[in-house]
């Protein structure tokens, strides 16, 4: 009877601990585990921006910086967090590994491992099915598991009200939290879509984050502005993420893994892409975006953008003028004759050209309001002319 007893007693103690670190709730007939170990709440964050990393986290220390290097200090313990830049200057990187560059920084500090964002990327063409080096929604479980850490992964199943609550509780817990972030509704973040690491709050509440562009450096938003207002939409998230709540238990050992952890722990990022006659589609979804084409490694607009934007700031004023110009130009020519019936005529044309520079001058809002309205979060203009 005593055995029993004891039995009884042990299996209940078991699953209340279980409950007080793991939770989980229903979200359209999937199951999402809630991780909900941290460090305690950040004592205090620094970021050093444009900082070498010998160790490879960043690529190959040869020719790449990190975009940054964040250093956490816990109540318990201190962590650095690497984060690489969106191209390498070696072109080895794939367009757009935003997701990827702000998932190996937060695997590395939590694993305490030196994998680089080219290691994921070639284990993305590794596991099967392939997936063109690509962090998409399809092989993001996959690839947590093999890396062994625990998150909660959000995709298009998440309310905002539970998004903000839950990205609150993680930070003040001392978790990291990946969001996906729309550059149409925060443009200030993200040109498309961007991924951001989100480390904890400054003294003013602002969301302190980490990202491969460098967005993050002059972000004015707090968490519950990042989830509210910036989050990319449903849509988004059902083919990426919306957002990934990371948990510091530090997981299970990769489902690959073959060494122990310290040899794995000392082993220096790739700095080797082993696909270089990768053949992606001309139309994959990551291969042009606006950070891509009108951004370099570090975050500056490059010469086609510059370009792009005075011509564009030329059309504006040259839109306005010539309409005044050529109008004054029709009514000095109608003056001797003083038409009635002409001058009319001269004065409808002079209003429409006058609306017709008023919407080259006002396009780029008007179609950033007409994108917003319709829903069509997948196109923009990218800031050209804004």
């Amino acid at each position: 009877m005593r055995v029993k007893f004891l039995f009884i007693l042990t299996i209940c103690s078991t699953l209340i601990f279980f409950q007080a670190d793991v939770k989980t709730i229903a979200a359209k007939n999937q199951e999402i585990t809630k991780a909900t170990i941290g460090k305690g709440k950040p004592q205090k964050i620094s970021i050093k921006y444009d900082v070498n990393d010998p160790e490879g986290r960043c690529g190959d220390p040869q020719y790449d910086n990190c975009m940054s290097v964040a250093t956490i200090e816990y109540p318990d313990e201190t962590i650095k967090l690497y984060m690489g830049k969106q191209m390498d200057s070696r072109h080895k990187l794939l367009s757009g590994s935003c997701r990827s560059h702000a998932l190996t920084c937060a695997i590395n500090g939590i694993k305490g491992t030196t994998i680089s964002t080219l290691d994921l990327q070639n284990y993305l063409y590794d596991s099967p099915p392939s997936y063109n080096g690509v962090l998409k929604a399809n092989n993001f479980e996959q690839t947590l598991k093999h890396y062994g850490v625990t998150g909660e992964l959000y995709l298009e199943n998440i309310n905002i009200d539970d998004g903000v609550k839950r990205m609150n509780e993680a930070l003040e817990n001392g978790q990291l939290v990946m969001i996906f972030v729309s550059g149409h509704r925060c443009s200030n973040l993200a040109s498309t879509h961007h991924a951001l690491l989100v480390l904890g709050t400054d003294s003013s509440g602002k969301a302190i984050c980490m990202d491969s562009v460098g967005y993050c450096r002059s972000n004015t938003k707090t968490p519950t502005e990042l989830v509210k207002d910036c989050m990319s939409p449903a849509n988004i998230g059902k083919n990426y993420f919306r957002m990934l709540i990371f948990s510091w238990d530090n997981g299970t050992s990769g489902d690959s893994e073959k060494e122990s952890p310290d040899e794995k722990d000392k082993k220096p990022g790739s700095t080797e892409d082993k696909y270089d006659d990768y053949d992606i589609p001309i139309n994959s979804d990551d291969d042009f975006t606006c950070d891509t084409i009108f951004k370099k490694s570090d975050g500056s607009d490059t010469e086609l953008k510059k370009i792009l934007n005075f011509a564009f700031t030329i059309m504006q004023i040259l839109a306005p003028l010539m309409a005044i110009v050529l109008s004054i130009i029709d009514f000095i020519k109608n003056i001797p004759s003083a038409d009635s019936q002409k001058t009319k005529k001269l004065s409808s044309k002079t209003v429409q050209r006058i609306g017709v520079a008023v919407i080259i001058v006002f396009l780029p809002y008007v179609l950033e309001l007409l994108f917003s309205i319709f829903g069509l979060y997948d196109i923009h203009n990218c800031n050209i002319g804004m």
